[in-house]
């Protein structure tokens, strides 16, 4: 609609009622605009929470993938030493414990007390350790298999 103008008319009447129904026609425009702009600042409010939701879920899968990577790389380096370990665990104790053997016997030959050897007790502590190893090896199993 285009802004009225007194030139033309006929009257002031006129002039006044075609401004009247110019106002009214702008006023329910700017109501229109008003409405689709409310809409639209109501759209990215709601839109901005799934944004926030949507860094907060890409974070945890983030964080969660890290910590699979790293049980993934310990689960591996588990299965693949696990039977190594307790092979080499079960045949160190026994070599040391026939060295032990044999190193008593020797010292029981010479008259010497195997207490006043600090070697025998570093042999006899390390073979305890060694045993709790085994034992803790053979009851901490993994549940699964990568």
């Amino acid at each position: 609609m285009n802004t009225p103008t007194p030139l033309g008319k006929q009257t002031f009447a006129e002039y006044e009622k075609e401004v009247k129904d110019f106002k009214a026609f702008n006023l329910k425009a700017q109501k229109i605009e008003l409405g689709y702009i409310q809409d639209l600042d109501g759209a990215v409010k709601s839109n901005n929470s799934t944004l926030d939701t949507a860094d907060k879920v890409l974070a945890a899968a983030k964080k969660v993938n890290d910590v699979i990577q790293s049980v993934t790389k310990d689960a591996r380096f588990y299965n693949k030493y696990v039977d190594l370990v307790e092979q080499d665990l079960k045949n160190n104790i026994q070599y040391l414990e026939g060295v032990l053997s044999k190193a008593e016997k020797q010292t029981k030959e010479l008259g010497i007390s195997t207490s006043d050897i600090p070697e025998f007790k570093k042999a006899i502590s390390n073979i305890k350790e060694s045993k709790q190893y085994l034992s803790s090896l053979s009851s901490n199993t993994l549940e699964f298999d990568i």
